[in-house]
């Protein structure tokens, strides 16, 4: 026990730990309802910069994961660089003298990220049908229901929309047919949903008027 938490505790294991650890906590959390499982989607596809949105969404299509939660696909990968690090850690890494200790830690931390990508991808791809499947039903009453623009702008990658239910309210991810885009405040109506990507195509308020 106490070799396995020196390895766990140390450079480089130490840094998936606590990746590992953060991962340990959001799922807690997400058990007992208090944080959604799409929360870090909607973090990092909503108010920040609309770019690493459009490159993260991009990413994950090539990958063949869109639609999957982000915290899944983290989780995946975390967990594999957690294994990889600690068991090389724990082989080799401790029988080397310090200055090589630093470099091949460093070379380790790094390299686990190549194949811990490629087996997450190739983990994940099976089970994404399944894992869009458990999503929520979109009740039908959502689509022609206003709502206003909520992240810096909506394009056909990117973008958050929030829409009055009666309650809290429902934030969404919503996109528009190219070459349209919104930008915050603007309000917008639903028209579709993707169930594959579990977004909203729509358009303008006034132009659905217009119809």
């Amino acid at each position: 026990m106490t070799e396995f938490l020196q390895t766990a505790l140390t450079f480089p294991t130490l840094l998936y730990s606590i990746l590992l650890a953060f991962c340990a906590i959001y799922w807690l959390l997400a058990s007992t309802g208090l944080v959604d499982i799409d929360a870090l989607d909607g973090f990092l596809g909503g108010d920040g910069d609309s770019h690493h949105a459009s490159d993260s969404a991009g990413l994950l299509a090539r990958m063949g994961l869109g639609g999957v939660p982000i915290m899944i696909l983290l989780t995946v990968l975390t967990l594999f660089g957690w294994m990889c690090t600690y068991f090389v850690h724990l082989m080799l890494l401790q029988h080397l003298p310090a200055p090589l200790r630093m470099l091949g830690g460093i070379a380790t931390l790094v390299g686990a990220l190549v194949p811990g990508v490629f087996i997450t991808s190739l983990l994940l791809r099976p089970v994404r049908k399944l894992i869009v499947k458990l999503r929520p039903p979109v009740p039908p009453s959502l689509l022609g229901r206003v709502g206003t623009v909520i992240s810096p702008e909506v394009d056909g990658k990117h973008g958050r929309a929030e829409f009055a239910d009666g309650g809290a309210g429902l934030i969404l991810q919503v996109r528009v047919a190219a070459p349209g885009r919104f930008v915050r405040g603007d309000r917008v109506v639903l028209l579709e949903h993707d169930a594959t990507a579990n977004t909203y195509l729509v358009i303008s308020e006034s132009q659905f008027n217009a119809h």
